[in-house]
């Protein structure tokens, strides 16, 4: 039985970005060409892209950017915004939508004006002194999913992970 997705990309021109100048480059450029076969499997004809940097050549007669950055710059509203300005499709959010996603202060405030139960937080800046509940969680509010997260269970624990997470931004 033919899959319903097979045929649906047949013929358009697909770039594949990948890559970024962020931490999880890495992991972007295994993903990317991941997402590159499966794009040229359903018929797409596939420009797989490696952005080193946050500068963006997109091969002309480009039908649809397949975002595949990760974490900043990829997820953050940049890129996005990039492509709106050149009016060229892409996969997911707008950059407005990217931003807020992105900062997870941000988006753990709309979820509180929403009501969407949540865990409790609270923001720490670099001149907070705060008491911490243990076990919790010290995150990097404005980086990809896995950089500068920290699960800790221990007071002792606590000075290297802000000191971790400071080195992206003063929350």
């Amino acid at each position: 039985m033919k899959p319903i997705h097979q045929g649906v990309l047949k013929n358009l021109s697909v770039a594949v970005l990948m890559g970024g100048p962020g931490k999880e480059r890495d992991v972007s450029l295994r993903s990317g060409a991941a997402v590159a076969r499966a794009v040229a499997a359903c018929g797409a004809k596939v420009t797989a892209i490696d952005v080193p940097g946050t500068h963006l050549d997109i091969p002309a007669g480009t039908d649809l950017v397949f975002n595949m950055i990760h974490g900043t710059f990829g997820e953050d509203g940049d890129l996005q915004a990039i492509l709106e300005d050149r009016g060229i499709p892409f996969t997911g959010e707008s950059s407005r939508g990217s931003r807020m996603a992105f900062d997870k202060i941000e988006t753990k405030a709309a979820f509180d004006r929403a009501g969407v139960p949540t865990s409790a937080w609270t923001v720490v800046h670099r001149s907070s002194s705060l008491e911490f509940s243990l076990p919790c969680v010290i995150k990097a509010p404005r980086q990809g999913s896995s950089v500068g997260v920290h699960i800790i269970h221990a007071a002792s624990e606590i000075p290297a992970a802000l000191a971790d997470c400071f080195q992206y931004g003063d929350r």
